[in-house]
């Protein structure tokens, strides 16, 4: 018989600034969510690893949450579920991101042979319109003279609207999907150290020779700062070569 695994493992990077990125941004993640069915056992030697994934607030399940363990991707389903059957066992990290919540990634996964199961809840990011506020949000597909690639120039004025000064980590966030392909997961292309006085404003910008995307794509791209506040989602189609 397969012995089914709980498994734990140390929740060291948190944020919503991709995998792999140690990112302090007081975003956390817990994994006390009601158990997933698990799978039938998988293939001598090999692992089944999945869960579920649920608002850390409502308890409701979570679907189209990106899923990324290594080099594999999944998305959970209408019922917050997630699978990766018949995987290598091995040790590794594991992310889970979903547009408006605070990505949770998870270091030094171990990942045994038979079932294991890992529940996530997500929590919320809180709403960008206090106390920094974006605006202006400019995203332009422009030519790159670069093989099969284009540019997309980004801009967005950041103002602090607060009675306080500070000093922010402004990440922006993208994603693409190829034609007819599922998105892939939540990346960074740009961090930024922004210091704003009361009422003081700031021209966040990301060149097209660094935001270099593929040709047929769509891209869609947000502001993320270290307070959890971050921008509307801005979506651009990339059109054939020329």
């Amino acid at each position: 018989m397969t012995e089914e695994k709980g498994i734990s493992p140390a929740l060291v990077i948190v944020g919503g600034l991709g995998l792999g990125l140690a990112a302090a941004v007081g975003i956390y993640a817990l994994a006390r969510a009601a158990p997933a069915p698990p799978p039938p056992p998988p293939s001598p030697g090999l692992a089944n690893f999945y869960g579920k994934v649920t608002d850390a607030a409502t308890g409701e399940a979570l679907p189209d949450v990106q899923v990324a363990l290594g080099g594999i991707g999944t998305v959970t389903d209408a019922t917050g579920r997630y699978e990766f059957i018949d995987i290598l066992p091995g040790v590794g990290s594991v992310a889970f991101s979903k547009e408006g919540y605070q990505t949770a990634v998870y270091a030094d996964l171990t990942v045994a042979e038979g079932n294991n199961e890992l529940n996530v809840e997500l929590v919320s990011l809180a709403p960008a319109d206090v106390p920094w506020e974006y605006s202006n949000i400019d995203v332009e597909v422009v030519p790159a003279n670069v093989g099969d690639w284009m540019g997309i120039d980004y801009s967005a004025t950041i103002t602090n609207i607060s009675a306080e000064a500070a000093t922010r980590s402004v990440a922006l966030r993208w994603r693409a999907r190829p034609p007819g392909g599922e998105w892939g997961v939540w990346m960074t292309i740009k961090t930024e150290q922004v210091a704003l006085a009361p009422a003081e404003s700031h021209l966040f910008t990301c060149p097209p020779s660094t935001f270099l995307m593929a040709y047929n794509s769509t891209v869609q791209c947000f502001l993320l700062d270290s307070e959890g506040y971050y921008s509307e989602t801005t979506e651009v189609s990339l059109g054939a070569p020329p």
